[in-house]
Formats: structure tokens, C-alpha cells, sequence
């Protein structure tokens, strides 16, 4: 994921009626650079991404990445969470050495800033939870977890509980612990993969075996009862003649 995409680097989606009113201008774009026909198509997708074959879900990926990154790349732009710009870094892994060590505590006008901030990642948080879900399915359980992680930290640095640089340090560590913990699930849902696809295999390989016994033992019966048929006849002929 991008910059923008892990935990607290901005946390879901616009609501409704602020992605309404974005939305149109994605749709211009992609009027724009797509034919007609492969817009429209793209543009009626919704939901439906993981149905789609591979070529279209990845430039579906690719539309919604864009989309997201625009929406939660504007967070800190917004006039009542400007001044946190400076003691926040937009993205979890890119905090300064100032922002780390930064000791000071938000005063009033600062909380109220904070909370405006956290409705913001609250709608980035939608956006990119939902992308997760439908493109990285394996690491939706952590990725979920390490965003109530983030909210837990802004809650303490909104309380005065920790400093600027304690939210910046703790919001890197669970960035980082997500991370880790991604790549695990990913490594063992490809393990599990590869458990299921060898035990396919097997059956296959078993069913097969056991076709070809039972067409081996039909033809060996058929084989018997063309001789018992031969005989027959021959016996036939020689009582035939005897007469």
C-alpha cells in the first residue's frame, strides 16, 4: 500500500455526501483517459471488483487506489486541522526526528483540532478499510485492528495522556507491528494455498487411479466374455457338424 495506506497515515472514507460530491470528478477522469464503453463499465463496478477478470480488476484497484490516496492525501489541507500539520506527519512511517521528540501537550485549541482530525481519519479509515477488504482480503482482520489502535493513541494525545512525539512514536510502532503481522497472514494463507492445491491434486491423482482400474478391470471383462462368446460358437459348430 501506498504512503497513505497504512494504519493512522489517514484513517476512512468521506461521508456520503462528501464522496458524492467528489465522485463526479473521478468519473470525468476516467470519461477522459478510458473509451467510452470500458468507463462505463469500470464506473459500474461498485461493489463488485473481486468479480471481475484480471486485466479490469486490476485497473479497478488502480481507480480506487487514486481515489483513496486523493481523499486521505488532503487530510492535513483542511483550515481546522491546519495547524496540526506541523506535529503530525500525514503518513505513520514518515514522522522527522522534531516530530518524535516533540514533548509538548495539545492546549484547547489544539484538541479541538485533534477531534476534527479524527472525524477526517475516521472517513479515510472507511476508504482504505473497505480497499483492504477487497483487494488484500488476508490482512483485513489486522489491518482493522491496528486502525482501532491508532484511534486508542489520538484519544490519549487528545486527553493530554502523551505528547506529540509519544502519538508519533506509538502510531509508527503499530504502523510497523501491522506490517509484520500482514506478511505473516500472507504467508500463511499461502501456505494454506498450496496445503489445499496438493491435497486437490491427490484426489485427482486418486480418482484418476481408480478410473483407470475400473476401465482396466472392464476391459479384461470384456476380453473374458469375447472368449467365452468364441467358445461358445465354436461349440456350437462342432455339435452343428456332429449332426
Amino acid at each position: 500500500m501506498g504512503a497513505c495506506l497504512g494504519p493512522a497515515a489517514g484513517r476512512g472514507a468521506a461521508s456520503g455526501e462528501e464522496h458524492e460530491e467528489k465522485r463526479p470528478t473521478m468519473k470525468r477522469t476516467l470519461a477522459r483517459i478510458l473509451p467510452g464503453a470500458a468507463a462505463a463499465a469500470l464506473l459500474g463496478l461498485g461493489g463488485c471488483a473481486m468479480l471481475l477478470p484480471g486485466y479490469e480488476l486490476r485497473q479497478q484497484q488502480a481507480i480506487d487506489a487514486d481515489y483513496m490516496n486523493a481523499v486521505c492525501g488532503m487530510l492535513f489541507q483542511y483550515p481546522e486541522v491546519a495547524d496540526l500539520a506541523a506535529r503530525i506527519p500525514p503518513s505513520a512511517n514518515l514522522a522527522s526526528l522534531a516530530q518524535l521528540s516533540d514533548k509538548t501537550r495539545p492546549d484547547a485549541r489544539q484538541k479541538a483540532a485533534i477531534g476534527a482530525l479524527d472525524k477526517k481519519w475516521a472517513e479515510c479509515d472507511l476508504l482504505q478499510a473497505d480497499y483492504v477488504r477487497r483487494y488484500d482480503p488476508v490482512v483485513y482482520p489486522e489491518f482493522a485492528a491496528s486502525l482501532q489502535q491508532s484511534r486508542e493513541a489520538l484519544a490519549a494525545l487528545w486527553a493530554g495522556q502523551a505528547s506529540y512525539g509519544e502519538f508519533n512514536a506509538r502510531r509508527a510502532a503499530i504502523h510497523a507491528d501491522y506490517l509484520n503481522r500482514a506478511a505473516v497472514a500472507r504467508q500463511n494463507s499461502a501456505m494454506v494455498q498450496a496445503q489445499q492445491q496438493q491435497a486437490r491434486a491427490a484426489e485427482m491423482a486418486a480418482i484418476a487411479a481408480r478410473y483407470k482400474t475400473v476401465r482396466c478391470r472392464t476391459t479384461e471383462e470384456r476380453r473374458d466374455r469375447d472368449r467365452d462368446r468364441k467358445k461358445d460358437r465354436r461349440s456350437e459348430e462342432v455339435v452343428c457338424r456332429s449332426y
